[in-house]
């Protein structure tokens, strides 16, 4: 019996270390393993979040850039944009559009990167985007080398803190994508290396030395239009859009000039590019601003030749004179392309690119007229008249 005894204590022992062993185990390693198991799971939820930031970066960097580009094309290039032909070549230069293009992008790409979200338990920490690079440049541009875009953004790095309560993980993150896709560039080209040949303000300039007017002007922008036409490609529609035209009298008797600009004409004047500070402040309509003219009160003020007549029953003299012609008139030129379409807010959309072109002069010897002297009561010949002024001619 006693014998018997000893192997059934042993097992009792040895089940009872066993027990010991496991509830010891649990209670101080088991913890801390639960926990390591535990923080690998949450270092690699903050690893996968990591990625999918980085990977939602990238496209709002893509989408922030043909936004950019697709309110500069339908501003005029630049999202205050003056005519691109006044009274001579006038287009937006490169580098002011690049640079303004670049401060819509990384504008842009700091908002949707403020729109991340996640329905972790963890809290994400980053710093504000300060720049973004076009690796695009002017020879390259003016050659046709972006045509089609393929090329890089590049912006500046910024640190990613991702965080949980017991573990964080911080990442020194380039964002940087290729745009392709976008003919901004193409179109930018095409309508600088119109500008530059300039059709329209020449030849607005010849209707003021003959003394013409809109009509005239009209044939003049229709002039332009086919020279732009004809540059673009088959994916290209393009239309023309009178904004303002004026023609009107001014003094007579002036120098013999060519033409000179018409410098308060009601057309408007030629004014500088320039990069508005995002945001827009309509990014809803895409339009430039067409500021109303208040025709009925310049033409109140504007000077006007007037013809003397005489009151003289027996002599009649007249001589011939030369008045000044003014002519101002501005185009809007829009181009449409129809070979791809950029991401909008209202889904994918052409790209529209919109430039004005104007031309305001003024030829002081351009209009021929015929002055009734005004002689004196008792003239008895037109001589008599010459000697007062009326028909001494306005030049030689």
């Amino acid at each position: 019996m006693k014998s018997q005894l000893i192997p059934i204590t042993f097992v009792v022992f040895v089940a009872a270390l066993s027990l010991l062993g496991f509830i010891f185990f649990n209670l101080f390693y088991g913890k801390k393993y639960e926990a390591y198991v535990f923080e690998l799971n949450v270092i690699d939820k903050i690893r996968n979040v990591l990625e999918i930031l980085k990977g939602y970066l990238g496209l709002s960097l893509t989408y922030s850039a043909h936004q950019a580009m697709r309110e500069h094309a339908c501003l005029g290039g630049i999202t205050q944009a003056g005519p691109w032909i006044c009274n001579g070549p006038h287009p937006v230069p490169f580098e002011k559009a690049k640079e303004c293009l670049e401060k819509y992008t990384t504008y842009y790409l700091n908002v949707y990167s403020d729109k991340f979200e996640i329905s972790l338990p963890l809290e994400i920490k980053k710093d504000e985007i300060e720049k973004c690079i076009y690796s695009v440049n002017e020879d390259g541009v003016l050659s046709g080398k972006f045509d089609e875009g393929n090329f890089w953004i590049n912006c500046s790095e910024i640190n990613i803190l991702i965080k949980s309560s017991s573990v964080q993980e911080l990442e020194k993150v380039k964002i940087q994508e290729y745009l392709t896709k976008n003919r901004f560039w193409y179109m930018f080209r095409i309508f600088t290396e119109w500008a530059n040949d300039d059709v329209f303000s020449p030849c607005v300039c010849a209707c003021t030395a003959a003394c013409q007017g809109c009509s005239c002007a009209e044939k003049c922008a229709k002039k332009a239009f086919n020279d732009l036409v004809k540059r673009f490609d088959e994916y290209v529609e393009c239309k023309m859009v009178k904004d303002c035209c004026e023609r009107m009298d001014g003094p007579a008797c002036l120098p013999p000039s060519p033409c000179l600009p018409w410098i308060d004409n009601p057309c408007g004047t030629c004014k500088e590019h320039e990069c508005n500070e995002p945001p827009l402040s309509d990014t809803s309509i895409c339009l430039p601003s067409k500021p109303a003219v208040k025709y009925s009160e310049y033409n109140k003020n504007s000077k006007k030749f007037s013809i003397l007549r005489f009151s003289n029953k027996d002599l009649v003299c007249k001589c011939e004179y030369w008045h000044e012609n003014r002519l101002t008139a501005h185009y809007y030129f829009i181009c449409t392309d129809h070979k791809y379409y950029v991401p909008s807010s209202k889904g994918p959309v052409p790209l529209v690119f919109e430039v004005g072109a104007s031309a305001f002069f003024r030829d002081q010897d351009a209009c021929k007229g015929v002055k009734i002297c005004d002689c004196p009561a008792d003239a008895k010949s037109c001589e008599e008249c010459e000697n007062k002024g009326c028909c001494v001619p306005c030049h030689p």
